[in-house]
């Protein structure tokens, strides 16, 4: 079991101002997790680590005792595989880079996340802070679901993160209007049928989400305090609002597919207005 001195937050930057905005937010974490923060950072050719820390501003209080690790070759496939060691706790980058067209995920970033099993924790430069700052801990997330097992399953790593984070998590069930609920597989659990009207079967719906989603899938804690709340409207919208009327730390995100275009909607949505980081989990396969 790798020790808590060994355990590592990496955050990977480009060197542009975007990339350099998840820094702050990488160092809190790694305090909240009692992890060594490092920042990866990969070059097209070799280069003295004296002269790289120059290059990214890595020399101003807060910033200068941070470890570099300098990598050279394709950014993404040189992410993933510092991002398998073992002592890699967590993953922490920018949506997108400098000159990135996409809105949501940019290539390197997508890529990423296709490709490591480990939790990423990305945010879009505009929620980031300048590299000196403090970013605020992470002591709340909203942890969308939509009632399937597979799904619930999923979210695991988060929740252990949670954990770990001292983190309180809410979870948001959201109905379509004029939608039938979407059951995925046995044992999944739709949204009660009177989502205006919660004393009609609100009470046993929740503890049903709760033990047999939350508890046997998930993970949680049987004693765990977790809010449940239901809403009305389009998925990807619904989450945005709801996260930033209630200023949530973070928002867990599963990922469901291999996010070709015209796939995944719900996290592109949610990825391209999210008012805070997001931390993203799912299998590789």
């Amino acid at each position: 079991m790798t020790s808590s001195r060994q355990a590592t937050v990496l955050v990977a930057v480009d060197g542009s101002p975007q990339s350099m905005r998840a820094l702050p937010l990488a160092r809190t974490v790694a305090a909240q997790l009692h992890c060594v923060p490092h920042i990866l950072h990969v070059v097209v050719a070799p280069m003295a680590i004296e002269t790289a820390r120059a290059k990214l501003g890595l020399v101003s209080p807060g910033l200068g005792e941070m470890t570099l690790r300098l990598r050279v070759g394709d950014p993404a496939d040189c992410i993933l595989e510092e991002a398998t060691g073992p002592d890699i706790q967590l993953l922490v980058m920018t949506t997108v880079a400098a000159g990135d067209p996409d809105r949501d995920l940019g290539s390197v970033a997508m890529r990423v996340a296709l490709g490591t099993p480990r939790p990423i924790l990305c945010l879009r430069p505009e929620v980031g802070m300048e590299p000196s700052a403090t970013a605020p801990p992470v002591d709340r997330l909203l942890l969308p679901l939509e009632g399937s097992r597979s799904t619930a399953s999923a979210v695991r790593p988060a929740t252990s993160l949670a954990r770990r984070l001292g983190a309180s998590v809410d979870v948001l069930c959201i109905v379509q209007p004029g939608s039938a609920p979407a059951v995925e597989q046995r044992g999944s659990i739709a949204a009660p049928r009177y989502v205006d009207q919660p004393q009609h079967e609100w009470s046993t719906w929740a503890n049903e989400l709760k033990e047999r989603l939350l508890v046997e899938c998930a993970g949680f804690s049987p004693g765990a305090d977790i809010g449940v709340h239901v809403q009305q409207g389009e998925p990807g919208k619904e989450i945005v609002r709801f996260a930033r009327q209630g200023r949530y730390d973070s928002i867990v995100l599963v990922r469901r597919s291999r996010l070709e275009p015209g796939r995944a909607a719900i996290l592109r949505s949610v990825i391209q207005q999210s008012p805070c980081p997001l931390l993203i989990v799912g299998s590789t396969e």
